[in-house]
């Protein structure tokens, strides 16, 4: 489950144990021990403890990193390349980019209906 090593990791990245994260977040230790061994699911509630303990928020533990994100739902490595180095650009250049994209899905979307 990706939430359970996204806390592990974000609370060992932080130098912390599960003993000094729960005491951040007002947690008993064996349960974020649960929440981390996929044991048990955190409640909402427990989340947005977790997230404010660990100064991050609920989308990124619950969905982890936008690059991993991507990694998950891209499959094609050199289009996924592309994109990274297209976010690194100024934002005039990006339009053009998304522009560019728009114009060839709705290309081919009209193709397909015709």
């Amino acid at each position: 489950m990706q939430l359970a090593k996204n806390i592990k990791k974000l609370r060992k990245e932080l130098g912390w144990t599960q003993a000094e994260l729960a005491e951040k977040a007002n947690l008993a230790p064996v349960q974020l021990g649960r929440y981390e061994n996929e044991k048990s699911i955190p409640t909402i509630e427990i989340l947005v403890k977790l997230a404010e303990a660990m100064n991050s928020s609920i989308d990124f533990l619950v969905f982890g990193q936008t690059e991993e994100r991507a990694n998950q739902q891209i499959q094609d490595q050199e289009l996924l390349t592309l994109f990274s180095s297209v976010e690194k650009l100024e934002n005039e250049d990006k339009k053009v980019v998304k522009v560019l994209i728009d114009a060839l899905v709705t290309k081919r979307k009209l193709q397909a209906i015709a």
